[in-house]
């Protein structure tokens, strides 16, 4: 049974690897005027959607986070949706891309499909 599960495991590992656009690269999604304008002001970097949309602007690209936001990120990720640019920089975390893809481990996985 161990066997099986470690099997499926790869199995989930490989299919993220190739639903995943390893050119995804972090920048604002927004023009920069805006993002400048909207990181000036306290605490907008951490509200919707200035949270996803202006992650370079607002020094976020090394944070591992999924942006409060309008999307569910479970749901994009079962899509198959984590390649797209605004589903990556709203949902790093749970698509495992940007800064958050040094810290995915096999262990998180396996946890997540319920294997531990």
């Amino acid at each position: 049974m161990a066997i099986a599960q470690f099997f499926f495991v790869c199995l989930v590992l490989l299919q993220g690897a190739l639903l995943v656009q390893s050119d995804i690269v972090c920048k604002d999604l927004q023009e920069e005027i805006l993002c400048s304008a909207q990181a000036s002001e306290a605490g907008k970097c951490y509200e919707w959607p200035w949270n996803g949309q202006c992650r370079k602007t607002c020094g976020r690209c090394d944070e591992c986070y999924d942006a409060q936001n309008l999307v569910t990120c479970e749901d994009q990720l079962k899509k198959g949706n984590c390649g797209d640019e605004e589903v990556a920089h709203a949902c790093s975390q749970t698509c495992h891309v940007l800064s958050c893809a040094k810290e995915a481990t096999k262990g998180q996985l396996a946890d997540a499909m319920g294997l531990k």
